[in-house]
């Protein structure tokens, strides 16, 4: 039948018309305007209505099992613009494959419409699109528009809002509310190689949300979506099982009722499923599932071709709620991931699995991680996990998560994870391991950052079978690490660990490894398994490896089971312990090569040690003085222990080294003290090494070990001169033993023996700083009474009634000390006169008259003032002989004189002069450096009476009596505090002068001189106090300036012109009688007085 109908709003089809049911068989319609036709039939009620048709053609088959309200046939094209679309099906019992809408190898095109399909019934669909090979192609173009509506619907059991099959089906829809109510309802299947674009759309359905079901292998297929949202309650959002899957900017709900709020119960609603080799890139969009393994994505590829990408994720941010829900899972396929983040919330909620699937046949997948932030929050949620051949390669990574045993990046049995630029890796809860390497696999780490701060969370946990031979299957993982410029820490637990596992190996290179829990840097336990469920069979660790190259290492060792090595090298550094563990265990074996260190920060014992390098212990703090324990053998090559001593008296508290083994090489040994007073050693000494197997020249002292006032010599003997495996610290000189006497080739018995002699007593080694530091103020007054001198050293003898400006130089070299043939003679020698020394002193000094008076008797008086500026230099040798060092300063001086002449040939001088000495520095031979400085005060009263003999001749007796006072300031150096106190030392002097002056042809004047000196000092003994860098068990040492010494000199002056002349003169002395401390001197002046 067919008919056409023109301004007719409304057909009728009764029942029984024609055909089967009452309906025509087929019927073409061309409507225009707004017409609508209603069907019913004997079983069925269907109406349809095409509002604004430019071009229509409806073809209807119509039967009782299988009903369409509108159908576009082969060849036929619809458009529907700006106008009303509407068909609406309620099926019946039993119509599986009812349609509202029904497209088979035809073109349907709705713009600018409301548009509202609705299916009803089981399995009824809102709309069909097939097409067949051998026909015109099917193409849907559904365009929703602003301000209407382009709708969707189908609310029966099963079944899909829209199906989409064919090979040469396509479907475009923009602006279309896709929605299935209906339980088990799809929102949108697709066959064949067909075609779906959804564009600015929604889809809403109880099951998948888009199906993507077409050829198996083919990727001919696609499917569009782009700023479109789907929304499933019990399905997968889009399940992609072949062909190509291309979503932008899409938003992704699973497990969600957005009509209820209510959240899935069901399992397995994946955001997306990506299978069968489909290919699926995703970019700028958003997942969220709800529900216990509700992954974000499942991709899973051909079982055995992994080798192109097919699955890309670019700045996708994915939310999964559920236990086992891991953000992608990937299942031997090839994927890359870009940017974007996965967030987990649940039990087993893995950020990001890579597995072949469990069968040993079936290829691996590999997953390429690039600049995704991983969060995870729940028990045993790990951020990454890699297994059966697998491998994730993690680059620039932000990983958190937060439950207990939740790893940060595991790689388990065969699998391999690789992190690297800038990756890293927080973990919060307990047990939860930054990285695991675990039953036979390997993970590769660079520039990364890992850091744990849950209880018992391991920075890097490696862990494995080692079954025994007699369990079967006999099962050896070997485990590895390989790390490279990065850093991890643990708070709470050991930064590396190992549990089981027949060979572990920690490759790290430029890595900083840190623990800070009891169980540090590494700890080693035995793992367990069940044979039948009931017995235990443990599995100790085989072997274990740390490989440090150019590394820090920060913790404790605890090698509770298994055969435990450490290997550093290239400038490596280990800082911490190696313990015996509860078990009994101990670290197997340490090499160390020469650029590499060991710093003990508490008690260590170790089966083999090799070094070259540095061992040093931490300093004592909280955790006390420390012994390292070596119970196997010692090779050393040319290796350094620094070990820390409360350097005392014998009793000592140290630091000490324990070998038990055989020791080969020769080792430096270096002190430092650790407060302590310093004290002398009366027996054997502090004994800091026990080595019973060693040889005597095993262990050798290198730099200076000192405290106090005293040096601290290490001996492999005791006291007795025995060596009995022992190295000792005494603060006691040795002398070297004398030589034997020759012997007697006739002895005699001595009748009378005698009791036996005593023992000598101990020599103290004092410092060589000691005898230096001491010259200081001793040096100190030498130079302030060469600086003031005597009133004829100022100025010449020629018209001293006229007054002048003079200038005059000085210096003076000379010995002080006594030395005697032995060391206790050098001691009482020190002890008595003080340190000796050779010095050298000069300098200027320059005044002028400003001040005359001439009384009416012929006497005058002049005064005046001065300034002068000079240097000394003092080279002194240590108690025992041998040089200390060198002692220099400067001395800047200003003061006043007055002089009174008497016209019968008395004077009388008085001088005060005040000296400012400036940069007093010390350096021993040891180079170990003092500074200090200090003030000076010195006055003299000289007289004097000249007698005439005739010709030119006089002789004039003098006396001087000088009084100088001297206030250093306390210092220190680097071994302890040096104090110096305060000196007052009264200087005297007779003497008596003899000379003749003379006029030349030219009338100038000339005059020479001879005289002699009796000095006696009283008083003058500067005492200097030597304690440790905390100021106690101060030891007072003396240099005595008490003494007398007799002064030779000659002298001459002469005028150069009438106003100006030159002076000169120069001295010797020598100490004189038994007692006093021993001088030798040469002194020598030279001056310029200008007269007026």
């Amino acid at each position: 039948m067919f008919g056409l109908l023109h301004d007719r709003r409304h057909a009728v089809f009764e029942a029984g018309s024609v055909g089967d049911g009452g309906f025509p068989p087929r019927m073409a319609l061309m409507l225009s305007l707004k017409h609508c036709i209603e069907f019913s039939g004997l079983n069925r009620h269907r109406l349809a209505c095409l509002l604004g048709v430019s071009s229509l053609a409806i073809g209807l088959v119509l039967a009782p099992a299988n009903a369409q309200q509108i159908r576009v046939e082969s060849g036929q094209e619809s458009v529907i613009d700006n106008g009303e679309a509407r068909a609406h099906t309620t099926g019946a019992a039993g119509q599986l494959d009812a349609a509202a809408v029904w497209v088979t190898n035809g073109t349907l095109t709705i713009t600018n419409s409301d548009v509202d399909f609705l299916s009803e019934g089981r399995a009824a669909e809102a709309l069909r699109v097939e097409s067949y090979s051998s026909s015109a192609p099917s193409v849907v173009r559904i365009v929703g528009a602003s301000g209407k509506t382009a709708r969707l619907v189908s609310t029966g059991l099963a079944g899909n809002v829209i199906n989409l099959s064919g090979d040469r089906s396509s479907l475009y829809l923009e602006n279309v509310e896709i929605i299935g109510t209906g339980a088990g309802r799809r929102g949108i299947l697709t066959m064949g190689e067909s075609q779906l674009s959804l564009i600015g759309s929604s889809i809403v359905a109880d099951d998948i949300g888009i199906s993507m079901q077409g050829k198996y292998g083919s990727t001919a297929a696609s499917t569009s979506v782009e700023n479109t949202s789907i929304t499933s309650f019990n399905g997968a959002g889009i399940s992609a099982m072949s062909g190509q899957l291309i979503a932008n900017h899409f938003d992704i709900r699973t497990g969600f009722n957005p009509l209820t709020n209510a959240t899935t119960t069901s399992r397995g609603a994946y955001g997306i499923n990506a299978n069968s080799n489909s290919n699926v890139i995703l970019n700028n969009g958003r997942i969220e599932t709800f529900g216990d393994y509700g992954n974000g994505i499942f991709a899973a590829n051909d079982s055995s071709d992994t080798s192109q990408v097919r699955l890309q994720v670019d700045n996708v941010d994915i939310i999964t709620h559920g236990i086992n829900a891991t953000g992608i899972e990937n299942i031997h396929v090839r994927s890359v991931v870009n940017g974007g983040s996965i967030h987990t919330y649940g039990l087993g909620g893995h950020g990001v699995g890579s597995s072949n699937g469990g069968v040993a046949a079936w290829a691996p997948a590999h997953v390429t991680l690039t600049g995704t932030r991983i969060t995870t929050e729940g028990e045993s949620a790990y951020g990454l996990v890699a297994t059966t051949k697998s491998t994730i390669d993690g680059r620039g990574l932000i990983i958190s998560t937060s439950g207990e045993s939740a790893i940060g990046a595991r790689s388990h049995g065969t699998g391999m994870v690789a992190l690297s630029q800038g990756t890293t890796i927080t973990t919060t809860g307990d047990y939860a391991h930054g990285a695991a390497v675990t039953f036979g696999s390997q993970k590769d780490i660079s520039d990364t950052t890992i850091e744990t701060t849950g209880q018992n969370a391991a920075g890097i946990y490696l862990v494995g079978y080692n079954t025994p031979e007699n369990v079967t299957p006999v099962t050896k993982h070997v485990n590895r690490v390989n790390v490279a410029g990065s850093a991890i820490t643990a708070a709470k637990g050991p930064a590396l660990r190992v549990g089981g596992g027949a060979t572990s190996t920690f490759n790290l290179h430029n890595s900083h490894v840190r623990g800070t829990g009891d169980e540090a840097l590494l700890f080693s336990s035995a793992d367990y398994i069940y044979d039948d469920g009931t017995n235990v069979i443990p599995m100790p660790v085989g072997t274990a490896s740390v490989n440090a190259q150019g590394s820090l290492l920060e913790g404790d060792i605890v090698a509770g089971s298994g055969i435990v090595d450490f290997n550093l090298r290239d400038k490596s550094l280990l800082k911490g312990a190696a313990r015996v563990s509860d078990t009994g265990g101990i670290l197997d074996s340490l090499v160390i090569d020469g650029t590499s260190g060991w710093e003990i920060t508490g008690a260590s014992t170790l089966n083999d040690l090799e070094s070259a390098g540095t061992i040093s212990f931490a300093a004592p703090g909280s955790a006390g003085f420390k012994t390292l324990t070596v119970k196997g053998d010692f090779t050393s090559t040319d290796s350094l222990f620094v070990l820390n001593s409360k350097l005392g008296d014998d009793g000592s508290e140290t630091d000490r080294l324990i070998f038990e083994g055989n020791v080969s090489g020769t080792s430096s040994v270096s002190v430092n003290n650790a407060g302590g007073l310093g004290a002398l050693t009366l027996g054997d000494g502090i004994m800091i090494v026990d080595a019973a197997k060693a040889s005597n020249d095993a262990f050798v002292q290198q730099g200076r070990i000192a405290a106090g006032a005293y040096d601290y010599t290490l001996f492999a003997e005791d006291r007795s001169g025995n060596f009995d495996g022992k190295w000792y610290l005494r603060s006691s000189y040795n002398p070297g033993p004398n030589p034997d006497p020759d012997p007697d080739p006739n002895p005699e018995p001595d009748p009378n023996p005698g009791p036996d002699p005593k023992p000598e007593p101990e020599l103290p080694n004092y410092r060589p700083e000691v005898p230096l530091d001491m010259v200081a103020p001793v040096l100190a007054n030498r130079f302030g009474l060469a600086m003031l001198g005597t009133y004829h050293d100022r100025r010449d003898t020629l018209d001293p009634k006229l007054s002048a400006f003079w200038l005059r130089g000085f210096g003076e070299h000379g010995h002080a000390g006594s030395a005697s043939g032995n060391a206790q003679g050098y001691l009482n020698d020190f002890y008595r006169d003080g340190p000796s020394y050779d010095f050298t002193l000069g300098g200027f000094q320059a005044g002028i008259d400003l001040f005359r008076r001439e009384q009416e008797n012929g006497s005058r008086d002049l005064a005046g003032l001065f300034i002068g500026a000079g240097r000394a230099e003092a080279n002194v040798d240590r108690v025992y002989g041998g040089n200390a060092g060198q002692l220099t300063m400067n001395g800047y001086s200003f003061g006043g004189y007055w002089t009174h002449l008497d016209q019968a040939g008395f004077y009388t001088d008085a001088v005060i002069q005040g000296t400012r000495y400036d940069r007093i520095e010390s350096s021993s031979a040891d180079q170990i450096a003092m500074r200090t400085a200090g003030w000076g005060f010195i006055s003299s009263l000289e007289g004097g009476y000249r007698h005439g003999l005739g010709n030119g001749w006089t002789v004039e007796p003098q006396a001087q009596l000088i009084y100088q006072h001297l206030s250093l300031d306390n210092t220190s150096d680097r071994f302890g505090r040096i104090a110096f106190s305060h000196t007052d030392t009264v200087y005297g002097r007779v003497g008596a002068k003899i000379g003749r002056q003379w006029q030349a042809e030219s009338g100038r004047r000339y005059a020479a001189w001879a005289r002699v000196n009796l000095w006696h000092t009283m008083g003058g003994e500067a005492k200097t106090s030597f304690s440790n860098l905390q100021a106690e068990n101060r030891v007072s040492l003396a240099s005595d300036a008490q003494g007398s010494w007799g002064q030779f000199g000659l002298g001459f002056s002469g005028q150069l012109t009438e106003t100006v002349s030159l002076f000169a003169s120069g001295d010797y002395s020598h100490s004189l009688g038994h007692n006093g401390v021993k001088n030798d001197s040469l002194a020598g002046r030279v001056g310029l007085k200008m007269k007026w």
